[in-house]
């Protein structure tokens, strides 16, 4: 509590309706108030990193697998939650998509050209075999 040289700490319990012993055990769970986590700002660089490895192209649920692989304890929604907060956003990779259909049954227009493509002049072709 801020004010501790003011006001003990049994009083500013009572003001903000709080147990002394939950003030304490907050106060000995740290930083980001859970007992085995690293704080947030740990965890934050960790997947910062991990986001540049990859391109981000994974999200949270991939990254609490690939931490809790790295030995790191994290839930998924805190790392979704440190995510959003961050601004960082998965960018999906772009599937492919074929375009040409080789196969298909339609007519086909005749090859009038058959390759012969020298040009006498403008907008011109030699019939020429």
């Amino acid at each position: 509590m801020e004010h501790r040289e003011r006001w003990p700490v049994r009083v500013q319990c009572r003001v903000r309706r709080v147990h002394q012993s939950g003030y304490y055990r907050w106060l000995a769970r740290g930083e980001n108030g859970s007992r085995g986590e690293p704080p947030n700002r740990v965890l934050e660089a960790q997947i910062g990193a991990l986001l540049q490895e990859s391109k981000s192209r994974y999200g949270s649920p991939r990254w609490c697998r690939e931490l809790r692989w790295r030995g790191v304890v994290v839930k998924r929604a805190r790392v979704a939650r440190l995510m959003r907060e961050a601004g960082w956003q998965a960018t999906g990779q772009r599937r492919f998509k074929a375009t040409t259909n080789s196969q298909h049954h339609y007519p086909v227009a005749p090859n009038l050209l058959a390759r012969h493509c020298s040009a006498a002049g403008g907008h011109q072709v030699s019939s020429a075999p």
